[in-house]
């Protein structure tokens, strides 16, 4: 190579990693880029025919980019990286013509409405029947571009590997296939400013296909997430066959059987599944019962130690980085992506049988917690006892200790018998709000949280009717009709939220819905008509809004089977109280 030569190949190699860096709407970029074209232009005197006619083309192109005359300038963009490769590969081969050059050329006079150069059609294409030919690598560019690119590329593959997982369990994340679809678009751009052609190509290939998703094209099954790390791996060959050939100074890359890819790409891009996909089971809703955590199943699996999980679970809990646990395994090569969504599959498959469950006389289970308590003060007055004070022996210390602790397991134990989740009951919530519905001519949604929290199961029953009585009050006096909400800007499903938690000490039950509030006017002039409060009186917002608890009061002027008859909320004031609880009102107009 000349001098010229390897100051127009680093010229290139600058260009080459500004296009693929650059946004439409960076217009300092954009600048840039014109201004190397032009550098270009004034040292390709001696180069090829195609190096002295391209940058021109190119500053047309880009010209058109930066005075928004191109409808898509994403495609602009697109082209002028293609470009650029095609000029790095005159430098190398002057004499070939590439299938992709008559692309370019008509792409470009597609965009830019320009004719093409005459110098360009002069050159033969090569037949569509001859073999491609080997990748060689251009060993006098700066090593230092390689070694950057294949550190870069195994990090952006290793931040596929763990997006993966959180699609696996979130298909319709849009966030996430943007994640998943920016490395390969990233590795296709600097593939093909080293003129890494098969990389480019296929990366190419796996862009467009995250692309349909992003378009929602594509609906990701388990069928394509499996092509996705199969992808990454075959990516994975590629690179290390790269480093591999640079360290030993061999510039011929291996060749890699990339037909089956591509058949496989085109199959999920026209939508016809392979044979051996099954449709994928429903995801499980918050209404199934709790699976086994990852941690475990991946310990069991024998994949992971349990001091690993553990591990990662502090390393989670302390960095509060919101990855999650299989996100940490997989970062720090405890498990591969595979045993991952492998473990999350069999976390989400149905369980053969369900839960086995015995009935108990609840006399019987109280004179069992009865008889721990005794355990547990006697074991203490023993413990206390002043005579043990002067006795010096360790073992018999230790003995006490461990006496302690299982005197306190066993007293946790037997008072989670008497508790159960407040799932059961939640549940039958599910019917009710389908059937109000319904009857009231209305669309909503009940979405729950919080059903595994555990309650004594004396409460359990008594809770029922009060969240009957509250869930019928938000339908038929909260959520709109679907008109009235299309008039006010609001979804015509309305929302009403069930959920349970801990908080200190308590248990709270919160309904809410999306529905119009209380109608506070309304409210007072039934109060003061019922002669419930004198008319003169003022009452604050807080004081009005539960004169709704009051004995046989309501605003409904017609009594349905729904409501209107005025005892509901009354019953959920006293049950509440009954369990030594209170109830709460907050509204919003």
């Amino acid at each position: 190579m000349s001098e010229e030569e390897i100051k127009l190949q680093e010229a290139l190699n600058q260009l080459a990693m500004e296009t693929v860096m650059v946004e439409p709407e960076d217009m300092k970029a954009l600048g840039s880029i014109m201004e190397r074209l032009e550098r270009i232009q004034n040292l390709g005197g001696s180069a090829p025919k195609a190096i002295q006619t391209l940058p021109g083309a190119l500053k047309g192109l880009l010209e058109k980019i930066i005075l928004r005359e191109i409808p898509e300038p994403g495609q602009g963009i697109e082209l002028l990286g293609k470009g650029v490769q095609l000029m790095q590969g005159k430098i190398s081969s002057p004499q070939t013509s590439p299938p992709e050059e008559n692309a370019f050329w008509e792409k470009w006079k597609s965009l830019t409405g320009g004719a093409i150069p005459a110098a360009t059609l002069q050159e033969k294409a090569p037949s569509a029947t001859e073999a491609p030919a080997e990748e060689i690598l251009d060993l006098s560019q700066d090593r230092e571009i390689y070694t950057d690119f294949i550190a870069e590329a195994l990090e952006h593959l290793a931040t596929i590997e763990l997006k993966i997982i959180t699609l696996e369990q979130s298909p319709e994340d849009l966030d996430c296939i943007n994640a998943i679809f920016r490395p390969f678009h990233t590795i296709k751009g600097v593939a093909g400013f080293l003129n890494l052609k098969e990389m480019n190509q296929f990366a190419h290939a796996m862009e467009s296909l995250l692309d349909d998703a992003r378009n929602h094209k594509l609906v990701i099954t388990r069928e394509v997430i499996d092509f996705i790390l199969d992808a990454v791996d075959l990516l994975k060959k590629m690179i290390l066959d790269l480093k591999d050939k640079l360290d030993s100074g061999q510039p011929r890359l291996t060749r890699f059987e990339l037909k089956p890819y591509r058949d496989k790409i085109a199959q999920l891009r026209e939508g016809k599944p392979s044979p051996s996909i099954t449709s994928e089971p429903a995801a499980p809703s918050a209404n199934q019962n709790a699976k086994q955590p990852l941690g475990e199943i991946l310990s069991s699996q024998g994949v992971v130690s349990p001091q690993e999980v553990q591990a990662a679970l502090e390393k989670q809990d302390a960095e509060k980085s919101g990855l999650k646990i299989g996100e940490i395994l997989v970062q720090e090569k405890k498990a591969s992506p595979q045993q991952v969504i492998e473990a999350l599959r069999e976390q989400k498959r149905p369980e053969s049988s369900g839960e086995t469950t015995i009935k108990v006389d609840t006399q019987k289970l109280d004179n069992l917690i009865d008889m721990v308590g005794e355990l547990v003060i006697a074991q203490s007055q023993v413990q206390q006892n002043p005579a043990l004070f002067a006795v010096h022996d360790q073992k018999l210390t230790r003995d006490f200790s461990q006496l302690k602790r299982i005197t306190t397991d066993l007293q946790k134990i037997s008072m989670s018998l008497r508790m159960i989740p407040i799932r059961q009951t939640f549940q039958k919530m599910i019917r009710l709000v389908r059937d109000l519905a319904k009857k009231s001519d209305k669309q909503v949604e009940l979405i729950m949280s919080g059903e595994e929290t555990e309650i004594d199961r004396t409460m359990v029953d008594m809770l029922y009717d009060p969240l009957v009585h509250m869930i019928r009050n938000s339908i038929d006096h909260g959520i709109e009709s679907p008109q009235r909400r299309k008039e006010v800007g609001k979804p015509e499903m309305g929302k009403i939220f069930l959920r349970a938690f801990q908080k200190g000490g308590y248990i709270i039950i919160e309904i809410e819905d999306d529905g119009q509030g209380l109608n506070r006017p309304k409210i007072l002039k039934k109060a003061q008509t019922k002669g419930m409060i004198p008319q003169d009186v003022s009452l604050t917002e807080y004081q009005i809004d539960n004169l709704i608890f009051e004995p046989g009061f309501s605003t409904v002027d017609k009594v349905t089977d729904i409501s209107g008859r005025g005892v509901g909320m009354d019953v959920v004031k006293k049950t509440i109280e009954r369990l030594k609880g209170k109830v709460e009102i907050f509204s919003e107009d």
